[in-house]
């Protein structure tokens, strides 16, 4: 390592620590600057520009979290090193988000590990200059083509951005101007929530939120990369540079985690990207953009703001997908649906006090149901989820209804609530007419929304809510902990319950969430919510959560989900033997009468 007019800024507020790191530094060939706090830190920062700079993280005055934002804000090409406790895990994860490139843990007993980080921050720094040095070149070049091109380009009326035939036309120059290292990649990028924007508020609204979507991914891009409008709420980026693509894509998703503001109305856009690259995922712009478009598709199936990489094992999804898409738009009509019901078990007497009832597929033909997981998110994409979520809302209201005939008791009935269902426009009508016909009560009722619900169209879904509130239903946030909900938000809905998801639960009580979910129960109990956790396995889990007071408990530890018939059974059992039921299979603790 060549330390010869290198120097390191210091930044620690114990003296004899700093002093005794400076004094290292110095042996070993280095200009050493020091600073006891982060505010004196940033000021010799700006005044000195070192090569390298080490910064305890717990400082008074300006901490360590906030000198490595500002200086990799200045300057994101100065190698930053936190100094953290040992142990501090949580500590140098938030430092390396900041910004860090490296930690190191105090005490620092052994100086030639710092020598050995340090030596190494300034090969990565001089690597990455090398790298820009380069991409600035074939960015000049880029940029002059893209110039003589823009005669060419036709541009979208809606966006102001260039049509698909200019980017298609730049891809071809990047295609040429490749490097091993450094060869282009297309973003493929959907906009959710669109759609039904136009269909609630008109496309005056859905227009005007494209024409902001299309400034916000302009204001992410360099001169050498490009886009284009290519239809509806889709648009495509390729770029051309060394910033990874994942934080390309962590950079989009923040800019669209801010809400859009129409004719003085809040919309939350979320944004799905697929990803492919150049020469490995197509040659051509067309195999490209085709690929991009199947990592997009299945990136949808995950959820809201996801992003996923060209795959060929991508390719071979979709076609089963599409063959599945088929069979599904005929099971509705041949009764191939089933539910299946789910105990829901108070924490405190383990005596069941409700069901979550759960779609099944049993393709006529075949004795094995198809995984929940494989065709929901199908019939969320294809919009079949609508007709599929009534037909689910009636028959366990008419089956709960059958068995409150029978002697079954006053249970709470827990069915799922799709974004599309609620989004539909006429969703408390439908509520309300399924009460009416099945005579299911509304107070044994629980519908279970999910946070991209909650954090849709705020005035509508407070709304909805309310009126579904009046007629008497109980409203549930499930999976509670994987969106974005905001608290300010959540004190305005009429919820009388909250799901801790299963991926909270599933690690406890070992695991790093032990936090998160302390802080959900704690967030629960302080809007006066009753607490449901999901997931749960093992009887560690379950006594984790008694003991921080979480009301209702489901999971396998309990019951798996049951057909209908074997679930009125466990409910009779417990009702003639005045006691929490046996279940289907043995559990961990004994449950019989």
């Amino acid at each position: 390592m060549h330390v010869k007019n290198r120097t390191v800024l210091t930044v620690e507020d114990d003296r004899n620590l700093r002093r005794g790191i400076s004094a290292f530094l110095k042996d070993i060939g280095f200009t050493v600057l020091e600073a006891e706090n982060g505010r004196q830190g940033f000021e010799v920062f700006m005044r000195e520009r070192p090569d390298l700079v080490l910064t305890d993280l717990k400082m008074p005055v300006m901490d360590g979290f906030m000198l490595i934002s500002a200086i990799a804000q200045t300057d994101p090409d100065i190698p930053l090193v936190a100094i953290s406790g040992t142990g501090a895990v949580n500590d140098a994860v938030e430092a390396i988000r900041r910004g860090a490139w490296d930690f190191i843990t105090k005490p620092i007993a052994d100086l030639e590990e710092l020598e050995a980080v340090a030596g190494k921050m300034l090969e990565r720094a001089e690597e990455r200059r090398a790298r820009q040095d380069h991409l600035r070149s074939l960015e000049g070049l880029v940029d002059k083509q893209s110039r003589q091109l823009s005669d060419l380009a036709r541009v979208d009326r809606l966006t102001g951005l260039p049509a698909k035939s200019c980017l298609e036309e730049c891809f071809r120059h990047m295609a040429l101007s490749a490097h091993p290292a450094h060869s282009p990649a297309l973003l493929s990028i959907d906009l959710d929530n669109i759609n039904p924007v136009n269909h609630t508020y008109g496309e005056d609204y859905g227009d005007l939120l494209l024409m902001e979507a299309g400034k916000r991914l302009k204001s992410l891009i360099k001169p050498s990369d490009g886009i284009c409008r290519l239809s509806g709420a889709r648009f495509a980026l390729l770029t051309f540079r060394d910033t990874s693509l994942s934080h390309l894509v962590t950079e989009i998703k923040a800019r669209f985690a801010v809400p859009f503001l129409v004719f003085g109305q809040e919309f939350f856009i979320g944004t799905n990207v697929g990803i492919a690259r150049f020469p490995h995922d197509g040659e051509t712009f067309e195999a490209l953009l085709r690929n991009a478009d199947i990592a997009l598709s299945e990136a949808k199936l995950l959820g809201r703001n996801r992003h996923l990489s060209y795959s060929p094992d991508l390719s071979r999804r979709l076609e089963g997908r599409v063959k599945m898409e088929t069979r599904l738009r005929r099971a509705l009509d041949r009764e191939e649906f089933v539910l299946h019901y789910q105990p829901q078990v108070d924490a405190t007497s383990f005596r069941i006090v409700g069901m979550e009832s759960l779609l099944r597929w049993r393709p006529t033909g075949e004795s094995e149901l198809v995984s929940p997981a494989s065709f929901i998110p199908l019939l969320e994409e294809t919009g079949m989820i609508v007709p599929v979520g009534e037909w689910v809302l009636h028959t366990a209201c008419s089956q709960y209804v059958a068995w409150r005939a029978a002697g079954m008791p006053a249970l709470r009935l827990a069915v799922n609530v799709s974004a599309c269902q609620f989004g539909s426009g006429r969703f408390a009508e439908t509520v309300a007419r399924i009460l009416e016909r099945t005579g299911m009560e509304p107070a044994c009722l629980c519908l279970e929304l999910t946070e991209s619900i909650v954090m849709g169209d705020m005035q509508q879904t407070l709304a909805t809510l309310v009126t579904l509130d009046g007629m008497g239903v109980k409203l549930s946030l499930d999976d509670f902990g994987t969106g974005f909900s905001s608290l300010a938000y959540l004190r305005k809905m009429p919820l009388h319950e909250l799901k801790i998801d299963r991926s909270f639960i599933v690690g406890l009580p070992d695991s790093n969430v032990v936090a998160i979910t302390e802080s959900i129960i704690a967030m629960a109990h302080s809007l006066n919510l009753k607490i449901v956790a999901e997931g749960v396995e093992t009887k560690e889990q379950l006594d984790f959560l008694t003991e921080r007071q979480c009301q209702e408990i489901q999971g396998f530890y309990f019951s798996k989900p049951l057909e209908g018939e074997e679930f009125f059974a466990l409910v009779s059992g417990w009702t003639r033997c005045g006691a929490q039921p046996a279940a289907a299979e043995a559990p961990p603790v004994p449950l019989h009468c």
